[in-house]
């Protein structure tokens, strides 16, 4: 995110339109309703200069901030902490196959990331370089474990190639 970008939203009206996009976020509200003038006139009632996120705002530089943050607090709820790796395979819409990886560490789950295949071909099986660029990106977490729906998620030889960086990790099958 460039700096420019970032200070931007550094004073009063700035903070409190990332803090009315991550309610936005969290509660899943369209961005649409940014747009409402029922609801700025109702803002204004309390403070007249009051400047909602514009919808470009929330789509792009709002929604870059607050996914970094996200990440971030991810990063240092799971460092040096014993954690499970999950892995969940489904298919969206469109019929392509995704792959969606969580952590549940101390008993709290925590998405990762999700890798969308770009054709509708999936085998059902993971590359080892994917398991491992994901564990690669939370490094300082230590995976004593990784979870997939069916034991053919990972072949024998990409769980002989994570065991070799991570030879306390344990793989359980069908329980997500």
């Amino acid at each position: 995110i460039p700096r420019h970008k970032i200070s931007s939203y550094g004073n009063k009206n700035g903070a409190f339109k990332r803090k009315f996009a991550s309610w936005l976020y969290a509660t899943g509200q369209s961005f649409d309703n940014i747009e409402n003038e029922l609801l700025l006139s109702a803002l204004r009632v309390l403070r007249g200069d009051v400047a909602l996120p514009t919808k470009h705002e929330l789509e792009n530089e709002l929604l870059d901030l607050e996914f970094t943050v996200s990440k971030n607090k991810v990063t240092k709820a799971i460092t040096a902490k014993k954690c499970c790796l999950t892995v969940e395979n489904w298919v969206n819409a469109g019929g392509c196959s995704v792959t969606t990886y969580g952590v549940v560490c101390e008993g709290v789950p925590y998405f990762l990331g999700a890798n969308t295949a770009s054709t509708q071909e999936f085998s059902g099986e993971l590359m080892v370089g994917e398991v491992e660029a994901v564990m690669a990106k939370e490094k300082k977490a230590e995976f004593y474990g990784i979870v997939t729906p069916t034991a053919s998620t990972l072949s024998k030889y990409t769980r002989e190639k994570i065991m070799k960086k991570h030879p306390r990790c344990s793989f359980f099958y069908g329980l997500l």
